[in-house]
């Protein structure tokens, strides 16, 4: 048990040891990269202002005939060339060198709705912020995920984030890490300096947040994030959970809001769910690693409540097959042979969901930086709802909500906290809904839809609707919510929920009478029928 001025956490028996995500998947590649040219800016390209129109569009009146345009056309001498058909629109070149005459000639007929040139487009390159790092072009993951454009809204640098590294360390010298570590605790050694002795936190600090555009080697998620390197796992990539608690607690009370958790544990522990949701509590995002065993095995504390539970996908969205898939899975980020910083001043290639992990981290980071009031569940609810949706339609336990998407992420769309309805509940009679939803710009409407059918909307906190259920069959129905801000632009939800409106039935079936003197005395059975809506199962009781 560590003993320096951090030890919160006093564990009592057998502490569960965390083995490192290098399990499976986790393969370095210990070769320096080979050196690729300077990736140079986008050229923006303009359209050129100078470029005459040399044909004319034309628009007819509706329920003019084909024999009055072409009386039209032989008029004023224009040969038709294409017609637009949804349009009703004709392109037409003149034979006069000078098309503004033949324009007002055809505005004059009484048969034409407009004419106007046809002017010429160019294509416009789009304006992506492509840093100057020599190894970005082998960087597949950071242009899966849309970081180009989303750079191009926020790079970090607006407002520094703190993203905490608990992991084997930080290679303190690296030049493509050094200008942007902070003081940190080695809480295996009890000291504070944290000097990665394995190679994999490194790696993973590179991936969230190495310097960026700076000429040299790669580029980080976020480029203006500090790097707070805690050592919570040893030279062979363990730990125990006291070692990442107390990291966790260290880290928040010295100012990180992102703590990202590349390791992880099969057993469930109070004192690590404590240590997450302190983090939580005060603001800080904590994106854990879903595991590499590619089985539906849950780790924690990707598996703790809170708690960004991150996947891993390929170059092709596919995801990886050493990927853990459950319950627990929140979002998935590109997690095969992943190139970033690594020991000895060196770069490698690293697969497994401990890779994924920081890219999601570098994210939050990055929403932090443009939203810094917002708390750990808006960000949380914008990296999940506005990740690129993979797999089965919605939520599922591959990719979680999707792949996650830095450009969608930063396009300040509205952030949804809480929605009261959970997934595959049973709902019966009169139904109150409530939503808690934020965004900088203001929200000016929350649509409430029931199987893609809007049934009410709200326009002011708290918003909530009212579904009589009684109204709709007993069966699974999709509830979904759509909240839009005054920039019009929207963030949905959607929940899976099954009405279960049905009384159970009585009916009597008279088995024997017999009389006794006067009296006619019969047995009857009662029973009651019941039907299971979810599974259709019926039963006689």
């Amino acid at each position: 048990m560590a003993k320096g001025r951090y030890s919160y956490f006093k564990i009592v028996g057998i502490v569960s040891l965390i083995t490192v995500l290098l399990l499976l998947s986790f393969i370095f590649s210990l070769r320096r990269p080979k050196e690729i040219e300077i990736t140079k800016e986008s050229k923006i390209l303009k359209p050129k202002k100078d470029i005459k129109a040399d044909s004319i569009l034309v628009k007819f009146k509706a329920g003019t005939k084909s024999k009055t345009k072409e009386n039209i056309f032989k008029e004023e001498k224009v040969e038709e060339t294409k017609k637009i058909r949804k349009l009703a629109t004709y392109e037409v070149k003149p034979e006069k060198e000078d098309i503004s005459k033949t324009i007002k000639e055809l505005e004059a007929n009484n048969a034409v709705e407009y004419a106007e040139p046809n002017y010429k487009v160019s294509a416009l390159a789009a304006s992506l912020r492509t840093p100057n790092d020599p190894l970005f072009n082998s960087q597949y993951g950071l242009r899966k995920i849309s970081a180009p454009a989303g750079w191009d809204k926020e790079t970090g640098s607006s407002n520094a984030v703190k993203i905490a590294i608990l992991d084997t360390g930080v290679d303190l010298g690296h030049p493509d890490l050094a200008g942007k570590i902070v003081s940190g605790y080695d809480f295996i050694n009890n000291d504070s300096s944290p000097q990665d002795d394995n190679g994999h936190g490194t790696h993973v600090a590179g991936i969230a947040a190495a310097i960026t555009n700076n000429a040299v080697g790669v580029s980080g998620t976020s480029w203006g994030a500090n790097i707070m390197p805690v050592k919570v796992l040893n030279r062979k990539g363990s730990g125990s959970y006291q070692s990442v608690s107390n990291g966790i607690i260290f880290a928040v009370d010295t100012g990180a809001r992102v703590i990202n958790l590349s390791l992880g544990g099969y057993t469930f522990s109070r004192t690590l769910q404590n240590a997450t949701d302190y983090a939580y509590s005060r603001g800080a995002v904590v994106a854990a690693a879903a595991g590499n065993a590619g089985n539906r095995s849950v780790l924690y504390p990707a598996g703790n409540r809170n708690v960004l539970g991150v996947a891993a996908t390929d170059s092709n969205d596919r995801r990886a097959s050493f990927s853990n898939y459950n319950g627990t899975v929140d979002v998935s980020a590109p997690g095969v042979s992943v190139l970033s910083t690594y020991i000895g001043l060196r770069y490698a290639y690293g697969s497994g969901t401990s890779m994924a992990t920081p890219f999601t981290s570098g994210l939050a980071a990055l929403i932090f930086s443009q939203n810094p009031g917002w708390s750990a569940g808006q960000v949380n609810s914008s990296i999940m709802l506005q990740s690129d949706d993979l797999g089965a339609a919605g939520r599922d336990d591959f990719y979680g909500y999707g792949r996650i998407n830095v450009n969608a992420s930063l396009n300040k769309r509205p952030s949804i906290s809480r929605f009261s309805l959970r997934n595959n509940s049973f709902l019966r009679g009169r139904k109150v809904l409530s939503v808690s939803a934020t965004d900088g710009t203001g929200i000016i409407n929350v649509a409430f839809l029931f199987d893609g059918r809007t049934f009410a909307n709200d326009s002011s906190p708290p918003y909530t609707a009212v579904i009589n259920t009684r109204s709709y069959s007993n069966k699974r129905h999709t509830f979904s919510i759509r909240v839009t801000n005054a920039i019009n632009r929207t963030t949905s939800l959607s929940r899976i929920a099954y009405i279960d409106n049905y009384r159970p039935r009585t009916f009597a079936k008279r088995s024997s009478a017999r009389r006794r003197g006067r009296r006619r005395i019969a047995r009857v059975r009662v029973y009651w029928k019941v039907r299971d809506p979810a599974t259709r199962n019926r039963a006689i009781v």
